[in-house]
């Protein structure tokens, strides 16, 4: 006569977790403290290949201190990662802790792709469209870009959304680059936002006039755009060394 005695459940159980295992990036292992060798499952490790794992002694509260102690301490030096929860009091501060304990490569691997992903904002600001448009062509598939066609309404988006960079035309009507500049240098809030002047003007008075107010660059429109494009993105690689 052939017993099953694997109950059919845990077939079933397992089964499902043997699809589903490659969905999860960590598992969380729940143990009775009060029979901790007794809850172990061989066929759990088995399915969980490499993947992390972290063993939560539940019912922490219904045990010896001493035995507790001890278990702990023969799970650590077996290399597992343990911590102690007693489920019933709703605290789970201790398993949220242990699990970024175990996932700390795969957290900090997530967080630097998307720092890698987010895009710098960039600022364009210049009274003729067909620069702005220029300018949003050339920079627009690596940067996140914003427009404005008068100083004013470069305060005005700048106080509304500050951007990691602007490039500031010199020439406008009404209020100029170097008057654009001085109202942010003027502004606590914006006033350490870097400017770098994009423009036709390139003569000796002009740029003096501007040295004071410190803008992080001088550029000038004639240059080739992969020049251009060159220029920014050497701003922000020597801004992320900083």
């Amino acid at each position: 006569m052939h017993i099953q005695w694997f109950p059919g459940h845990m077939t079933k159980a397992l089964r499902m977790m043997e699809e589903n295992i490659k969905l999860v990036d960590c598992l969380i292992y729940l143990l009775d403290s009060r029979c901790i060798a007794a809850s172990f499952n061989p066929k759990l490790n088995e399915l969980a290949g490499d993947k992390p794992i972290l063993y939560v002694l539940n019912k922490s509260d219904l045990v010896e201190r001493e035995d507790l102690s001890n278990w702990l301490k023969y799970l650590k030096n077996n290399n597992m990662n343990v911590v102690i929860c007693n489920s019933a009091n709703g605290n789970t501060q201790k398993v949220i802790e242990g699990l970024k304990v175990i996932n700390k490569n795969l957290i900090e691997k997530y967080l630097n792709k998307n720092e890698k992903q987010k895009r710098q904002k960039i600022l364009i600001v210049d009274d003729s469209a067909i620069i702005l448009k220029a300018i949003t062509d050339l920079l627009s598939s690596d940067y996140e870009i914003s427009t404005a066609q008068s100083g004013f309404s470069a305060i005005r988006t700048l106080v509304l959304d500050k951007p990691d960079l602007i490039l500031l035309d010199y020439e406008m009507p009404v209020c100029d680059g170097r008057q654009v500049l001085e109202m942010i240098r003027s502004e606590k809030e914006i006033a350490d936002t870097p400017v770098i002047f994009l423009t036709g003007r390139s003569d000796k008075e002009s740029i003096q006039k501007v040295l004071s107010l410190k803008p992080a660059g001088y550029l000038i429109k004639t240059l080739k755009p992969d020049e251009i494009k060159k220029n920014i993105d050497s701003f922000f690689e020597k801004k992320a060394k900083k």
